[in-house]
C-alpha cells in the first residue's frame, strides 16, 4: 500500500463492510467468565469522552424523536473489538462504525474532532495519527448478549458478522422504566464473558432549543447554547451528550468533523463559537446510504463500565433526540 495509508479502503472496512456482511469468528457459548472490574465514572462535571483504549460499547437508547417522518423507537446494539482500540465506537441506526477523527480543540465540556489525513512511514493498517498505526478495523463476538431490566421479557441478541442490533419491533418505544437498572450479560466468545449494568433515565423532554423543525442551524460567529428540561441537576450520574456530525465526502468515508459535548444534566450546554467557526459546511441530507449522512444527536444517559480483557466495555442507557445540522 505504501507509506501513506489510503483512506478510502479503510473507511470501507469500517463502515461499508459492517453493513454488507462477511464471515464471523464463532466460539463456545459457555466461555468462562473473567473478573469484570467496574470502571469509575469521571468526577462530577468532568466530560466523559471515548479516550484511550476501549474494548467495546453497548447501548440501549430510546429515541424520543427521530429527524424526518419516522416516529419514536428503542434500539439495543453493541460492538466489540478483538483487541482494545483507541478508535471511537459509534452507532447510526442499526450500523456500527469506528471513527478516528483527531481532536483539534477542547473547551469546557466540548471538543472538536476533525478528519485529517496523516502520515505513517510504515503502517499495515490505519494511520490514525502521525506515526501512530492501528490494525484495520475488525469486529469480535462476545457470545449471546442478554439485556435484563426491560418492561417486557429479557432481550437476547446474537452477533451478526460485525455487531449486535435489535430489529423491527423487538423493543417497544418505551422499553425501560425510568427507575430501572439495565443489566447486560455476555456469555463470552472472542471477548470473554462479563456482566455490566447501568441505570435508566427519564425521557428527554421536548423541545430542545434552538432545534426547530428537526434542524439545528450553526451560523458561526457566536456561541450556541442548547437548552432542555433537566431531571435532577444534583444527580451526578445523569449526563447529557451531544454529537454534531458534519457530512462526509462519499460513501464509506469518515465524517469531515464532529463536535462532541458531554456535561451534567443541568438543562443547558454551550458550544463555543471557535468550534462552530472551524466546523465545515454541512447540509441537511435526508436520503443516502447507511451512515453516510448521519443525524446529529442529544442523549440523556447513565453509564456503566467494566474492564474486560484489559480495557473497558461501556454500557450506555439513554433517551435520545435526533436532528439535522446546517452549517452554511
Amino acid at each position: 500500500m505504501g507509506a501513506r495509508t489510503s483512506l478510502w479502503p479503510l473507511a470501507m472496512v469500517a463502515a461499508t463492510a459492517a453493513a454488507c456482511g462477511g464471515a464471523s469468528g464463532g466460539g463456545p457459548a459457555d466461555a468462562p467468565a473473567i473478573d469484570a472490574v467496574p470502571v469509575d465514572a469521571p468526577p462530577p462535571g468532568e466530560p466523559w469522552f471515548d479516550e484511550g483504549l476501549r474494548r467495546g460499547r453497548i447501548e440501549l437508547v430510546e429515541l424520543v424523536e427521530q429527524a424526518g417522518p419516522v416516529g419514536g423507537a428503542a434500539l439495543a446494539h453493541a460492538v466489540f473489538a478483538p483487541q482494545p482500540t483507541a478508535m471511537r465506537f459509534v452507532f447510526y441506526a442499526r450500523v456500527a462504525v469506528r471513527h478516528w477523527q483527531q481532536e483539534t480543540q477542547r473547551a469546557g465540556s466540548c471538543r472538536l474532532l476533525v478528519h485529517q489525513p496523516v502520515f505513517c512511514s510504515a503502517c499495515a493498517g490505519i494511520c490514525v495519527a502521525p506515526e501512530v498505526c492501528e490494525p484495520y478495523p475488525d469486529y469480535a463476538s462476545a457470545g449471546a448478549l442478554t439485556w435484563d431490566g426491560l418492561r417486557g421479557p429479557p432481550l437476547t441478541l446474537q452477533p451478526n458478522p460485525y455487531f449486535y442490533a435489535s430489529q423491527g419491533a423487538q423493543l417497544p418505544v418505551d422499553a425501560v422504566a425510568d427507575d430501572a437498572t439495565v443489566t447486560v450479560t455476555a456469555t463470552g466468545d472472542q471477548v470473554p464473558a462479563f456482566v455490566v449494568a447501568a441505570g435508566a433515565v427519564a425521557p428527554l423532554a421536548l423541545p430542545v432549543a434552538p432545534i426547530t423543525d428537526d434542524t439545528l442551524r450553526l451560523d458561526g460567529g457566536a456561541d450556541v447554547t442548547l437548552r432542555w428540561t433537566p431531571v435532577d441537576p444534583l444527580d451526578p450520574t445523569l449526563r447529557v451528550r451531544v454529537a454534531i456530525n458534519a457530512n462526509n465526502m462519499g460513501h464509506g468515508n469518515p465524517y469531515a468533523a464532529v463536535i462532541e459535548c458531554d456535561a451534567a444534566d443541568v438543562g443547558a450546554l454551550t458550544i463555543p463559537a471557535a468550534m462552530i467557526d472551524a466546523f465545515p459546511p454541512t447540509a441537511r441530507l435526508e436520503v443516502c446510504e447507511g451512515s453516510d449522512c448521519p443525524r446529529s444527536t442529544i442523549t440523556r444517559y447513565r453509564r456503566g463500565a467494566v474492564e474486560v480483557g484489559g480495557a473497558p466495555v461501556d454500557l450506555v442507557v439513554g433517551s435520545r433526540l435526533e436532528f439535522f445540522v446546517v452549517r452554511p
